[in-house]
């Protein structure tokens, strides 16, 4: 039989430990958050990232006389994924550059530096206000399961141990490996992308592996399977990603390639709608089209489906 979990005396959160911790932690997520979704094309969670960044340093804080407990961490771990989630508006912001690099189209608006801060300090104060009313009814109220916010929970648990707990106990070695288990994955994936031939440093390892010159569908209605993008990447990134994220979404998203840059192009040229050896974007024309059709029709359905909720919602949101 497990034994009980020492009850945790709840300290302040807000601390200068807590408080410091957590603008280290933001920078981070916030400067890596935009590779991470420009590279990916979405953006992975990373609260339990966020948890185990605020771990480390909350941890040095304790060797020079601070304290450390769950408590702070959440608050570290909320200002770091905050921070990320205001990062993935890099997508849109990439999106006036492409436009103005565009030989296709004339687009000349530049957003200043003062209307970037003003239009993402908008989004997010819009999105902590509806937090609050959304958090009570989805997940209060219609307990409904929330798979990346129990994981981080967790998390927080595990690296904070019972404070009479010995060094010696199960609940604080899993601890203190966890924290371990994160200096290894940053060092290899630094390691990894030190050598890669695209951080132009030592320029050992190739970006990834491509089909060469493979070439599918008939002479005159084909296309050559690398110009599509497909192939492997050597990054432990998109490896730790799909660990995130779980199998049945990184599958979805590899039957998604297969038929996006696959089955499409195939398609496409056999019936003489694209010409013989097509780019990528002439595909991607095709294809993106419907992938953004349903990508919103999921999302509408979802939302028209629970309306009574988010009815309730607003009006908390009203009497709050």
């Amino acid at each position: 039989m497990a034994e009980p979990e020492t009850t945790h005396v709840r300290g302040s959160e807000l601390t200068v430990a807590s408080l410091v911790a957590a603008v280290l932690v933001s920078a981070v997520m916030g400067l890596a958050y935009p590779y991470m979704v420009l590279k990916l094309g979405f953006g992975p969670n990373v609260s339990i990232v966020s948890a185990f960044f605020g771990f480390v340093v909350l941890s040095a804080f304790v060797f020079l006389g601070g304290s450390y407990d769950r408590w702070q961490n959440n608050i570290v771990q909320t200002a770091g994924t905050s921070a990320a989630a205001t990062a993935f508006m890099c997508i849109v912001l990439a999106s006036f550059d492409m436009l103005r690099e565009s030989k296709l189209v004339t687009f000349a608006l530049a957003p200043t530096q003062t209307q970037v801060f003003i239009w993402l300090t908008t989004a997010s104060v819009l999105g902590v206000l509806l937090a609050v009313p959304m958090r009570r009814h989805f997940v209060v109220d219609e307990k409904l399961p929330f798979p990346d916010g129990m994981a981080a929970a967790e998390t927080l648990k595990v690296l904070d141990p019972p404070r009479d707990a010995g060094k010696t106990d199960l609940i604080y070695v899993q601890a203190r490996r966890a924290a371990v288990l994160l200096g290894i994955g940053l060092l290899a994936s630094a390691g990894l992308m030190l050598f890669r031939e695209d951080a132009q440093i030592f320029k050992f390892i190739p970006e990834g592996w491509t089909p060469g010159d493979l070439v599918w569908g008939a002479t005159g209605a084909s296309f050559v399977v690398a110009a599509m993008g497909v192939g492997v990447s050597y990054s432990l990134l998109s490896i730790g990603s799909g660990m995130i994220i779980g199998l049945r979404i990184s599958l979805w998203l590899m039957v998604g390639v297969a038929l996006g840059f696959l089955a499409a192009p195939y398609f496409l040229t056999q019936q003489g709608i694209l010409p013989d050896t097509p780019t990528r974007t002439q595909v991607l024309f095709w294809v993106m089209w419907p992938a953004i059709g349903m990508i919103v029709a999921a999302g509408m359905t979802i939302l028209a489906l629970r309306w009574r909720l988010l009815r309730e919602a607003f009006r908390a949101l009203g009497t709050a």
